[in-house]
This record gives C-alpha cells, sequence and structure tokens, in this order.
C-alpha cells in the first residue's frame, strides 16, 4: 500500500476535470517541477568541485588594488587579471588552462599609462574585452587572433578626467558600454562608433556598476553609502530613477554591490551597517513608498571584509564571496515574481575551499552556455587569489535517472548570445517597452534531443534534452485544456513487447539417498535429546 501509494503521489490521477463548463487539467505532484523529495529548498546541498594544485593557472602577480569589485572577468573562453608591470598591463589566458606562469609572460594586453581597475568582457562577444584604468582611459581589446599580443586596440578616451572605476557592458544591446570615475562622472560609450552617447554626473565618487535584468535601469553604489538608480532615456533630462540607503547610520565609505531580482522590483544589496556590526544582506522592495525600510534582512557573519555579491538571474542564487575569506556561501531568493507572491531568502550551506593559495581576492563568474548541464552544474567560477586562479564548479546531487532527463525545474531562462537591438535605437524606446529582452529556455549545450522535433535554440525553445515523462504529460495536458479537449495527463502510453515463453530447462534429478539420510540424522537428534532430558 505504501507503495501505491508513492506512485499515486507522483504520477497524479489521469483525466481532467469539469467545472463551469471548462475543461482544466488535474495538476501533477510537484515533485517533477521543484524536487521536492523532503528538502524544501532544491539548492540547499549544493556540493562544490574545484581544481587546485596543479590543475590550476598557478606562479601568477596579480595586481591587487582597494577595489570595492572584484578586479576579475572571464567569458566561457578568456578570463582576464589585472597585472603587476610598467603601465596598466592585464593577464589574458584561456579558462581551461593550468600550469605555471613564468615572470616573462607576455601573455599580456597593455594599453594604459596607470593601472587597470576594472575589466569586463562583452556578453555577445567572448572575445571583446573593456579596461578602465587610472590614467582616465577605457580601452576595448579584440581578442579573436587567440593571441593577447596580437590582440586589437580600440582607445576610448577623452571624456574622463580621473581614474576610472569600474566598467560595465549592457545585458542585451550591442555596442554599449558604462563607465565610472572616481570624481563621480558616469559615461555611456557607443562602442562601435568610439562617441559618447550619455554623459551624467552621480554627484560622488562611485565603484559599482550594475544593470538591471531588462537593462532599463543602471545602479551605482556611491561612496556616501546611497545607491542610485539611473534611466539613461528620461525624456526630461533627468537620468536620476531613485536614491536610497540600504545600510543606514555607516560611519566608513559605502561597500556593496546590489543585484536586481524580478526585474525591477527588488534590489538585494550586501554590506557592512554600522550600527549592528559584521556583514549583512538586505532585500529593499522599490515598489513600496518606504523605499529605504529593508523588506529582508539576513546577517551573514561577523567579519569586516568587503563583500563581492553576485546574483544568478538564471537559477535565483545570490552567491557571497567575501574579500580575505576562504568560504563561499550562497542565498536562494524565491517569489517576488507578482504582487501576490513574496519574497523570500534562504541561506544555504558554506562551501570552504580545501586548497593553500590563501584567501579570496577575486572572483569571476562562467556564463550559463560554459555549464556542463548533463552533469547538473549549477554554477562555476574563477576564484582569484594572490597567486593562483583556480576553478570552482557547483553541482546538485540526483539519481542517475532523473539526470538522464532535462531538470527544467533547475535551470530557469537564459540569455541568447545575440543581442536585442543596438545603442541608437534603444535610446529612443521607453523603459515599459519589452523588446529588449531576449532569452532562451536553458543554457545552450549539446545534449539528446527529445522526442518529436525540438526547434531551434534563441526562438524562446527548450534545450535539447529530453524531458521527465511526468513533465511532458503535464505539458501535453495544459495544450489540451487550451484546446477545450480531455488529455490524459500521463506519459505516452508505451506497448510492451510480447514476451516469448521459453520453454523451462528439466531440474536435475536428486540422487538416491538423500531422503534416507535426512532422516536418519532426524532421528539420531531426538535420541540424543532424548537421553539429555532423562
Amino acid at each position: 500500500p505504501k507503495k501505491r501509494k508513492r506512485m499515486a503521489s507522483l504520477l497524479g490521477s489521469s483525466g481532467a476535470s469539469e467545472e463551469d463548463g471548462v475543461v482544466r487539467p488535474v495538476s501533477l505532484s510537484p515533485r517533477p517541477t521543484s524536487f521536492r523529495s523532503g528538502v524544501a529548498h532544491k539548492f540547499k546541498f549544493l556540493t562544490g568541485q574545484e581544481k587546485i594544485n596543479h590543475d590550476c593557472v598557478y606562479n601568477l602577480r596579480p595586481k591587487i588594488l582597494t577595489s570595492d569589485t572584484s578586479p576579475m572577468a572571464c567569458s566561457e573562453t578568456w578570463f582576464a587579471v589585472p597585472y603587476e608591470g610598467g603601465g596598466g598591463p592585464v593577464f589574458v589566458s584561456k579558462v581551461d588552462a593550468c600550469g605555471k606562469v613564468e615572470p616573462t609572460t607576455e601573455a599580456v594586453v597593455n594599453g594604459h599609462k596607470g593601472p587597470v581597475y576594472s575589466v569586463d568582457f562583452s556578453p555577445f562577444h567572448h572575445d571583446v574585452l573593456a579596461t578602465g584604468g587610472d590614467d582616465a582611459k577605457v580601452n576595448v581589446w579584440n581578442l579573436k587572433t587567440g593571441d593577447p599580443q596580437d590582440a586589437t586596440q580600440q582607445l576610448l578616451e577623452g571624456t574622463h578626467t580621473h581614474g576610472v572605476r569600474d566598467v560595465a557592458f549592457h545585458p542585451s544591446v550591442a555596442s554599449a558600454l558604462a563607465s565610472t570615475a572616481a570624481d563621480g562622472d558616469a559615461i555611456l560609450w557607443n562602442v562601435e562608433t568610439s562617441q559618447v552617447a550619455r554623459k551624467w554626473k552621480l554627484g560622488v565618487g562611485s565603484s559599482c556598476l550594475d544593470w538591471s535584468y531588462d537593462g532599463s535601469l543602471l545602479l551605482a553604489s556611491c561612496r556616501d553609502r546611497k545607491l542610485r538608480a539611473y534611466d539613461l532615456r528620461a525624456s526630461n533630462g533627468d537620468a536620476l530613477a531613485f536614491e536610497i540607503e540600504p545600510h543606514p547610520g555607516s560611519s566608513k565609505s559605502f561597500r556593496a554591490k546590489s543585484a536586481f531580482v524580478g526585474g525591477i522590483n527588488y534590489i538585494v544589496s550586501a554590506g557592512n551597517p554600522a550600527r549592528k556590526g559584521g556583514r549583512e544582506v538586505v532585500a529593499l522592495d522599490l515598489r513600496s513608498s518606504a523605499k529605504e525600510a529593508p523588506l529582508l534582512s539576513k546577517a551573514v557573519d561577523s567579519q569586516n571584509g568587503a563583500m563581492l555579491p553576485h546574483f544568478d538571474d538564471t537559477t535565483g542564487i545570490l552567491w557571497l564571496w567575501g574579500r580575505g575569506d576562504t568560504t563561499v556561501r550562497h542565498i536562494e531568493l524565491k517569489g517576488g515574481d507578482d504582487d501576490s507572491t513574496m519574497l523570500s531568502m534562504t541561506l544555504g550551506h558554506e562551501f570552504r575551499t580545501g586548497s593553500a593559495a590563501g584567501p579570496h581576492v577575486g572572483f569571476a563568474a562562467m556564463p550559463a552556455r560554459a555549464l556542463d548541464v548533463a552533469n547538473l552544474q549549477v554554477a562555476k567560477f574563477l576564484r582569484l587569489t594572490s597567486t593562483t586562479v583556480e576553478s570552482v564548479a557547483f553541482t546538485l546531487p540526483r539519481t542517475p535517472e532523473l539526470k538522464a532527463y532535462f531538470n527544467d525545474d533547475v535551470y530557469g531562462d537564459a540569455r541568447t548570445r545575440e543581442p536585442a537591438t543596438d545603442l541608437t535605437k534603444w535610446l529612443l524606446l521607453s523603459q515599459g517597452d519589452d523588446d529588449q529582452k531576449k532569452k532562451i529556455r536553458a543554457p545552450e549545450a549539446d545534449v539528446p534531443a527529445s522526442r518529436g522535433h525540438a526547434p531551434a535554440l534563441g526562438e524562446g525553445s527548450r534545450s535539447r534534452r529530453p524531458q521527465h515523462p511526468d513533465r511532458q504529460g503535464k505539458a501535453q495536458g495544459r495544450e489540451a485544456a487550451e484546446a477545450g479537449r480531455h488529455q490524459d495527463l500521463r506519459a505516452p502510453h508505451r506497448p510492451r513487447e510480447p514476451v516469448r515463453k521459453v520453454p523451462a530447462e528439466p531440474l536435475p534429478r536428486r540422487k538416491k539417498g538423500r531422503r534416507r539420510r535426512r532422516h536418519r540424522r532426524r532421528r539420531s537428534r531426538r535420541r540424543r535429546v532424548g537421553r539429555l532430558d532423562s
């Protein structure tokens, strides 16, 4: 009976319910959707696998600066790190490289006269790198030749008067690059024409820039402990959309880098509050009249180092890297998609690195296209220390039966390789337009095809990996309800192959005398027992 109840809960009842003349499908068990086998949070038991020692790049000499951002960036092919040396060199290498780096290495690009504070790769071209240095210049490098020595340089100069502190490519618009300087000037560049598209003043210095998920707002973490959001397409000329103070009462410079969650409705900020001490994560609701009142607040630890958060919009996980730490924490964010659901934060297990290279100096998140979907890789990072660059991959444990299908409850919508529009057209759109959003279902990967015809990726289709039969039946039932007819929600019935009856082999004949010997042993045993009783 227990097995029958369990199978009924997994498969659900077949058929549909009819109410008010409308055919509605019967909902299936939430197990294929949210992986609830006694666990309320599906990312609770993430395991980390790292490549250390001789399986990584070691003997590096990175340029470690007192910046609030991570000094490292990567694409699915390259990674870049500011390097020690004359001018502003940047070490560039393949993400799958390993081995010792010689002191006289030539795998660098050098186009600045001062140290480089920030690097960033284009989300559409994995071999386009932007660097911002202390010489008030922004350079764009093209690494198509495969050799950093032969990289072509494009210089964006003539506007910033102080050192550049951060650069950030637009997530969905081609040739759009934002940069901020130490004096509070911010510029939106058109990389294709090397011209300034927008320029505005932040009022104070900023060292962190972050675009919203749809790219409609640009968030700047300023040194007066305030977060300012800017709409660069405002028609009235005032680009400032709002400003808030997520960690009030701090007597020192504000250190936080925020991530947009659920479009532009929520902001998650990590910082050091002065009243409580330690480090905390705060979620703010931008739709509320009191934006500065935290919707959720969670204490991380009692340390005082700078936090380097990263929000993965594909899985909804906020990763917390701390400068000077040897651990990595993750927070699972749920809900908040509409007005009917509230945002929730769940702190998962922490991962402690086993490397002897030292604490974190910086990190870089690999794009979703570089994940191993077949082995349920949820995230992959490159960890920067004072001498090494190590790879850390986080996977979700599941049975081989579930790994045979595409787990669409783990992977959400990911971005395509192609931009939605160019910068000139984007500046003419209003903030409410959704033309700049362009997504696909799950990371692009070469996985086995599902039953039937699989449409090409990039057209809103699902991945080519086959789905679980329960999820296929649920999708079929939803389509049947829309058409107004009955459809069985279970997996398509596959007729069994006829069982061929094979004549059984005759059993070997028993040897004579076996029963006689067995009776003799029983009689002798009874006699011994009778003697003991007497």
